[in-house]
């Protein structure tokens, strides 16, 4: 059985465009062919230009956060709600317009980027609570490596550490590793 939310989201993805369609048709109506025209161009045009602006303003802005010794999650999540904007902004109709604007406004964007953040917040404390890990040390959470405390123990992951050599790139003397002899099975 599909969850309640799925079915919200699949109604609003097939509403949404035919609201959309629904608002232009009366936008024309109401202000003419050309102004809905030029508008929806317009908005296409900015949207597209902060989509190809934010990209690199936003890493220059985690790259300070991280050169000043913070970590960037603010940074990140500005500039992923920036480009967001601006997607909603290339799509066609006065809605996604609205949405993309309202997101381009710093205080509103800080507020969503906050909302996101005590989501997320949540659910890894709850899937933490759920998997007997608290995040203190010695109170049921992962064991770190002395040398290396940002990864976590070889029990925890299955990524095995190694060095690697192409055989290809070495050379080998043939009279230093005689011929194996094939094992008797």
């Amino acid at each position: 059985m599909q969850s309640p939310f799925r079915l919200i989201v699949a109604l609003v993805l097939l509403a949404l465009p035919l609201l959309e369609l629904a608002l232009l048709i009366k936008a024309g109506q109401a202000f003419g062919l050309w102004p809905v025209v030029l508008t929806i161009l317009g908005t296409g045009f900015l949207g597209a230009r902060i989509i190809q602006t934010q990209g690199i303003a936003t890493f220059r802005r985690i790259s300070e956060a991280l050169e000043n010794g913070r970590e960037p999650h603010r940074e990140l999540a500005d500039g992923a709600l920036r480009l967001l904007a601006g997607g909603l902004l290339v799509l066609p109709g006065p809605l996604t317009d609205t949405a993309g604007a309202l997101l381009m406004i710093p205080p509103l964007r800080s507020v969503v980027a906050n909302a996101i953040f005590s989501r997320a917040t949540t659910f890894r404390g709850s899937v933490r609570q759920r998997h007997g890990q608290t995040g203190d040390p010695g109170q049921g959470s992962a064991p770190r490596h002395a040398d290396r405390p940002d990864r976590a123990s070889a029990s925890d992951s299955q990524v095995i550490e190694g060095e690697f050599e192409r055989i290809e790139e070495r050379t080998v003397d043939p009279s230093r590793y005689p011929p194996r002899k094939p094992r008797d099975e």
